[in-house]
């Protein structure tokens, strides 16, 4: 009976997040799992089960992102040229295109309809977040003079329209979108606006996250075929639960150049997102061969 890396991996994992211990005839203690935290369960996107985190006061609490919640094996947004959206979202972005100029004015964008050289549109559509149209608006004057921003069209006419700069004439902000408390507001503001009564896919709301920073994300997702072991070319998609009871998202944007690029979004019991990390991925050396694994029996 032979059992791979990958295989034996998964299983000390499900045996120490579930609190599995061997018993030994003399009762000593068993032997520490470095590879493991005890503090740590593990989710990516084969659907490992996890157990519920404690919470202080040893009371199992509802999880933000529960096991079986995804709802698709996904690993990018869809996204639409201004020809592409829907008549009714053009509409959308038409009707609010006099206030995304005030307040991209505001930010010092210089939205104005330059003939020869208009802003580009590009429609983020993110499907956990039904009630809220993304707009990525991008304009290149120049080789190395480009401006970015996103606009955030909520569908109800009583929410407001929100604004995320994201690069000025080639230069970036001093605190970066990705990670500043602009994003991170705007970001919360409109996942409460959205008032889901259901929990959400939680790698697409953090594809949802990347592209109001800006970004056009495809993920890393380990390998459909379980009887694979080719190494994915950078860290799968990996939901992390702590102890805390706080989560983290983890993925790899392997469409970001001039490098693959890591996200990290760490989200509170009650679904607020409190800090968000984007920095070079590491990438990881794929096999050259795929090996086949016998199933235990």
């Amino acid at each position: 009976m032979r059992i791979s890396i990958s295989q034996f991996t998964l299983l000390l994992l499900a045996l120490v997040g579930t609190g599995v211990a061997a018993q030994t005839g003399d009762q000593q203690q068993p032997a520490a799992q470095p590879s493991a935290p005890h503090n740590t369960s593990v989710h990516t996107l084969n659907f490992i089960p996890h157990p519920f985190p404690a919470h202080k006061d040893n009371q199992a609490h509802k999880l933000v992102f529960p096991s079986g919640s995804e709802t698709a094996r996904t690993n990018a947004l869809e996204y639409r040229t201004e020809a592409e959206m829907t008549p009714a979202d053009r509409d959308l972005v038409l009707n609010a295109e006099g206030t995304i100029a005030e307040r991209a004015h505001f930010d010092d964008l210089d939205f104005d309809a330059a003939p020869g050289n208009p802003w580009q549109m590009q429609q983020a559509v993110c499907p956990v977040l039904p009630h809220h149209l993304i707009v990525q608006f991008t304009r290149n004057r120049d080789k190395g003079d480009v401006s970015v921003f996103t606009a955030i069209i909520p569908r109800d006419p009583a929410s407001r329209i929100r604004i995320i700069p994201v690069e000025k004439r080639g230069y970036s902000l001093f605190s970066p979108a990705p990670v500043n408390a602009v994003t991170l507001s705007v970001f919360n503001r409109i996942f409460a606006e959205e008032k889901a009564t259901a929990p959400v896919d939680w790698l697409t709301l953090g594809l949802c996250y990347a592209s109001m920073a800006g970004a056009r994300p495809k993920a890393e997702l380990i390998a459909a075929d379980t009887h694979s072991e080719q190494l994915p070319e950078a860290r799968p998609a990996t939901l992390l639960m702590e102890k805390d009871g706080s989560e983290k998202i983890i993925f790899v944007d392997m469409a970001a150049l001039p490098a693959p690029m890591e996200w990290t979004m760490v989200f509170n019991t009650k679904g607020r997102l409190l800090k968000a990390v984007h920095h070079k991925a590491l990438l990881l050396k794929p096999l050259k061969q795929t090996q086949q694994i016998t199933d235990l029996k």
